[in-house]
Order: structure tokens, then C-alpha cells, then sequence
């Protein structure tokens, strides 16, 4: 009899919570597999790979601060923006 296995099925990109990388940290210490832990959360098991990755070598699975151009708004301008 061939053994059954789960697809994961690519929905559109979502980003990952905190608390559900924390989940996945918690399983991965608890000592799943990253196969089945990928199958569980229903994402990749490069993302799966790529977060406990990140958490090794940085002991957390926050999200770094991401550049770009900081905003030029005034402060009458962010009045307007606060009355509408």
C-alpha cells in the first residue's frame, strides 16, 4: 500500500506572526521534525528551515526593522491627517 503524504497546497503570501514562529520554535525544540512541522502550520519547510535558522543565530524570531526612506510630513500636515 503507498504511503498517503500531505501536499501543501501554496495559498498567496502571508507573513508569519511572532507568536506563530514562536510555535514552530516551540515544536522544533520539542524535537518534530521541520517536515511536520510544515505540514502542521501549512507553510514551507524552507520557511520552516529559515526561521529556526534566524533563531539560532540570533536567539529571537522578531522581524528586524526594515529600511527605507523615512516619511517627510509636517506637523500641519499630520493635523489634517488626525482630523479626517
Amino acid at each position: 500500500m503507498p504511503k498517503e503524504q500531505a501536499r501543501l497546497v501554496r495559498g498567496p503570501y502571508q507573513k508569519l506572526s511572532e507568536f506563530r514562529k514562536g510555535i514552530i520554535i516551540g515544536l522544533y525544540k520539542s524535537g518534530m521534525i521541520v517536515a511536520k512541522i510544515a505540514v502542521m502550520e501549512n507553510v514551507s519547510r524552507y520557511t520552516i528551515t529559515r526561521i529556526i535558522d534566524k533563531f539560532k543565530r540570533t536567539g529571537s524570531v522578531a522581524d528586524n526593522k526594515s529600511p527605507g526612506r523615512p516619511k517627510i510630513t509636517t506637523q500641519d500636515k499630520k493635523q489634517q491627517q488626525q482630523r479626517q
